[in-house]
């Protein structure tokens, strides 16, 4: 199974499990996180705005961009790597979620990816409030 975000199934059960076993949850913010990793296709885009080259020309993509649905999983694909890479396993439940056990500590990541405008994950929050009101 490959998905490039945390369902919100997941999030109450990763929340669940935090309070029942007492745990601290923190949050971390990858900002612009689709620019980090590399696209597997060709895309190609019109220019942005205020750049119209007169040849009518048009932009390939190498880097993922905001509202493109392809940079979700290329940034998933990524982290996933860099996560693995620091000794962590894939939950068996969702691919989103990582677990890593070293010297009697557990430590566990999930990962949710925003699409702004192309959210699907079946979470239902406003983004500012939410960042405004963080767990820990």
């Amino acid at each position: 199974m490959d998905r490039s975000t945390l369902s919100a199934d997941s999030l109450r059960c990763f929340c669940f499990d935090a309070n029942q076993t007492g745990c601290e949850l923190q949050e971390a913010d990858v900002v612009k996180a689709f620019t980090h990793a590399s696209l597997e296709e060709e895309i190609y885009m019109a220019p942005p705005e205020g750049y119209a080259p007169k040849d009518g020309k048009v932009c390939f993509l190498l880097k993922g961009v905001e509202g493109l649905k392809q940079g979700a999983n290329g940034f998933m694909k990524l982290n996933a790597k860099v996560i693995e890479d620091e000794g962590f396993s894939r939950s068996m439940l969702d691919p989103t979620v990582f677990i890593r056990t070293k010297d009697g500590i557990v430590l566990k990541v999930a990962c949710y990816v925003s699409t702004p405008g192309a959210d699907s994950s079946g979470f239902s929050f406003d983004e500012q409030r939410l960042s405004r009101s963080r767990l820990t």
